[in-house]
Formats: C-alpha cells, structure tokens, sequence
C-alpha cells in the first residue's frame, strides 16, 4: 500500500510540474518600461533564418508579425504597418535579402520615416526530452534583434531572446523525443516557443529604448511654419518645445570601425502651435535654415 501511494505521489508531482512550468513560459504578459514621453516611429524589416525549421514555413514572416504586435502592446512605439512596409519594398525593388541587410534596412527606414528599424534572425529551434518518467517536450526557440538608428545607420541595442513552448503526456519511460513531437503539430509548438522568444526580447528593448530620447523629422515648411511628421498619433501636443539639428559627420570607432554617433549642427528651436493625427505646425522661436528631412527632438514640455 504505501508503495502504490509513493507512486500515486510521484505521479501527480510530476504532472502538476508539467502544468506548472508550461503556464509560466505560456503566460504572455509584458511589463512596459515607465517611459511617458512621445512614442517612437518603429518598422520591422526583416529577418533571416539561420536554424533548422522542421519543415515549418515562413518562421521570419510569423516572428515579424509577434514582434510588431508586442512591441505596440508596450504602449511605447508606433509600428509602421506591414503592408506600407511592403509598398515601399515593392517600390524600390529591394530582393528579399535585403530586407536584413543594415544599409538597406535604414534606406527604407528613412523613407518610411522611422526613428529605428528593428531587424536580426532566428538562430535556434530545437526539441528535448525533460524527463525519462515523464513525457515532456520542450521546443525552445532563440533570436537575436539589433535596432538600427535610421539617421546614423548606428546600432542602438542589440539582443537576444529565449522562448519555450512545453508538452506533457502519460507516464513513458524510453519513448524517443522526436519521435513524439511527429505526432503533434509542429508550427503550434514552434509558433508558442517563438511568441515567448518575442515578448522576451520586447521587454528587453522596451527598457532600453525608455532611454534613447525620441527623434522626428521636418515634412515640409513655409515662411512662417515648420510641420514635423509626426503629431497626437506619438503624444506630441500643443506647446511642447522641439530642438532641431542636422546630422553633419558620422563618429565612426577606430578600431571596431562601428557608427557610435555623429556629429551634430543645431538649426533652431520650435513651438508647436498645432497637432493633427500624424502632423504637427510649429513656429520656429530661433535660428534658421531649415530643411526638410532635419531632425527635432523634444526638449520641453
């Protein structure tokens, strides 16, 4: 008897473990950062794919839809939309492989009018077995994101994130792995490991971005007014202070020969006097030579 409930112990342990550890990877929430200032314009290029897909198609496409998603869940970021993406992408006959290439990841994020592109690769898909007494696949995905600033070509963050989706079954005790994840659907369990990588690696970047400061552009001006493209759509609003510069020599690391900045040349200062959906009129306050496709970043509210 008191063996059966040894058994009867064991058994219910390890399933209430499966359960358990399945809800904490397959939970989704995000924690936004406390970042409150205006949202910054971000696209979602491309990705590449450098691991094994066990037949699953279209992994890059399905993890650039998670990351749009969750990236706006934050709160923080306004996403351009895929198919104005696809537009531009058709427009200018980029091939598909350009799509993750930095220099041609920042051409479209200009024309896109994006502060950041966000772009990288799926670099891990795998399955194991957790236990020999109990039957529990685990799928676990790795990416990697760089987020490239659109006016320097500069790497603003580059990171990683993990995701595992987990599957439980009766009590086996030599049954191949494998042999089990065939019997189920693949792109379910790929899909749920690739979600969680997404959301990890969102949360990551929303704490960092909150400290790059938002960055707009000059549209369009006249003799009296300057419209930047962007406007209540990103939380600007009437009477916030704007700074504009111009990017005139990139910093270039003598050694790494990365981007790690550029040189900067103030135009002037701007009050925005109104704001539309994704424009916003401002008066300039001081300085001149203002051109279209200078840059303004707040500095007063």
């Amino acid at each position: 008897m008191q063996l059966r409930n040894y058994q009867l112990m064991l058994f219910l342990f390890c399933i209430s473990s499966i359960y358990l550890t399945g809800c904490a990877h397959s939970n989704g929430e995000l924690y936004p950062s406390a970042y409150k200032g205006p949202k910054k314009r971000v696209a979602v290029v491309g990705f590449s794919i450098h691991a094994r897909t066990y037949g699953v198609s279209g992994l890059d496409r399905i993890l650039i839809e998670m990351l749009t998603t969750s990236l706006f869940r934050t709160g923080n970021f306004e996403l351009v939309e895929r198919k104005e993406i696809e537009r531009v992408f058709q427009e200018q006959k980029f091939q598909l492989s350009d799509m993750v290439d930095p220099a041609t990841a920042v051409e479209i994020g200009k024309i896109l009018g994006a502060q950041a592109i966000v772009t990288g690769a799926i670099t891990e898909t795998g399955f194991q077995a957790g236990s020999f007494i109990v039957n529990t696949t685990v799928c676990r995905v790795g990416i990697d994101v760089r987020i490239i600033d659109v006016a320097t070509a500069r790497v603003l963050m580059a990171e990683s994130g993990t995701g595992k989706s987990y599957a439980g079954g009766s009590i086996i005790f030599n049954e191949d792995a494998l042999n089990e994840v065939r019997k189920k659907s693949l792109e379910i369990w790929i899909s749920k490991a690739l979600r969680n990588a997404a959301e990890d690696v969102v949360k990551k970047i929303d704490m960092q971005m909150a400290n790059v400061p938002w960055v707009g552009l000059i549209a369009h001006f006249s003799a009296n007014s300057v419209f930047i493209n962007a406007g209540q759509d990103i939380g600007l609003r009437t009477g916030d202070m704007l700074e504009a510069f111009r990017c005139v020599s990139k910093i270039i690391d003598p050694i790494t020969k990365e981007i790690i900045g550029c040189e900067e040349l103030k135009i002037g200062e701007l009050l925005i006097t109104n704001t539309k959906q994704k424009l916003s009129e401002a008066l300039p306050k001081n300085g001149s030579g203002f051109k279209i496709g200078d840059s303004v970043r707040l500095i007063g509210r």
